[in-house]
């Protein structure tokens, strides 16, 4: 037997009287013998089956022997494997060799559950998770075998895993962290954003200052090189919450008064009920010569006593935990002094004013009088 392209030799042996001569009567194209030592040398170039006839020679005469050299091809795989696979799906590999026939087919190396066609060298398997495989296949005949080794990358589609964020409130910046499984890299885009939004198409963070009030539809899709996914919902953009303001004061208006009466204070205050709907209020003295004293410097109504005469001012401060606001009055605080015609003076009391009629005639004189 021999081999394409493999070196083919042959060695006969004969007995008789020495030297020996030897030949080929009938041989392939390129074979050739030694004719001291009858070593056939011989490379064949194509499978087939030769008839070859060696004749050994001498003084006392000759012999022969016919040969029946049969020539195997080996097994050359010539298959290219799909080194690309996706999870869930039938992956099958056609294997192809050339060489003499039959050739068996057997798998050396390979993930669970792969198989192979002894006969067919057909490769089946259904990948149920991602990675890189090693896969090694093996096929012989008669002259010897091959073997092929490559590597199987199978992926898997991404499938979005993360919950939408569908409430938002205008003029609050909206985030949703999208995320998803599969091969990566995991490519992300908008299919229908509404005015302003925008995902990085890397990482899947959706970014967005709504504007306006109402529900808005949103689709954001990824994709990676064994498929996509998409996920459509709608963000429900509430308005936005009212802004707290200062609460208003009014301390009211500019009053006389005389020592020692005390100070009637009517301050007005009103709110708008934020941050938690508590208002405090709080009186106190900005300037004056001297102490006023406040019969409740926390009511917004209230008194106020002054020790001596002069030009005060006063002041109410609201506060509604966050802001606050104050509004001022002037107060002229006059001394007590007693008045003429007065009959007493009752420190406190105002004593009423009585004015003194000067004195009429009421007798009727006669005429001769005048």
């Amino acid at each position: 037997e021999g081999t394409v392209d493999q070196a083919y030799t042959y060695q006969p042996v004969a007995s008789g009287t020495q030297p020996l001569t030897w030949a080929l009567l009938n041989s392939p194209t390129g074979m050739t013998i030694d004719p001291n030592t009858g070593l056939v040398n011989w490379i064949p170039n194509a499978e087939d089956t030769v008839p070859v006839q060696v004749q050994a020679s001498n003084a006392a005469g000759s012999d022969t022997q016919s040969l029946l050299i049969t020539v195997s091809e080996l097994p050359t795989i010539t298959s290219t494997p799909f080194t690309f696979w996706i999870t869930g799906q039938g992956y099958t590999y056609q294997t192809i060799a050339s060489g003499t026939q039959p050739i068996a087919w057997s798998l050396v190396n390979g993930p669970a559950g792969m198989t192979i066609d002894p006969g067919t060298g057909l490769v089946s398997w259904t990948p149920s998770t991602t990675g890189n495989f090693e896969v090694q296949v093996h096929a012989r005949n008669v002259a010897g075998s091959d073997t092929q080794t490559y590597i199987l990358a199978v992926s898997g589609p991404p499938i979005l895993t993360s919950a939408p964020i569908t409430e938002a409130t205008v003029g609050q910046v909206y985030t949703y962290q999208a995320l998803a499984s599969g091969t990566q890299p995991l490519i992300w885009s908008l299919v229908t954003p509404p005015p302003g939004m925008t995902i990085n198409s890397s990482t899947g963070l959706v970014n967005w200052d709504p504007n306006a009030a109402g529900p808005v539809p949103v689709q954001i899709q990824v994709f990676n090189v064994a498929g996509d996914d998409a996920q459509s919902f709608t963000i429900t953009v509430n308005p936005a919450p009212p802004v707290n303001q200062p609460p208003s004061v009014n301390a009211g208006v500019e009053q006389t008064i005389p020592l020692p009466a005390p100070a009637s204070l009517d301050g007005t205050v009103t709110d708008d009920g934020l941050p938690g709907g508590t208002v405090t209020t709080t009186w106190s003295q900005v300037s004056g010569p001297g102490t006023v004293t406040f019969t409740n410097a926390n009511a917004v109504d209230t008194t106020a006593s002054f020790s001596e005469a002069g030009l005060y001012v006063l002041q109410l401060t609201a506060n509604d935990g966050a802001l606050s606001a104050n509004h001022t009055i002037k107060l002229t605080v006059k001394s007590a002094e007693r008045r003429r015609g007065t009959e007493s003076i009752n420190p406190g009391v105002a004593q009423p004013y009585k004015k003194h009629a000067p004195p009429t005639l009421d007798a009727i004189l006669p005429a001769d009088a005048l």
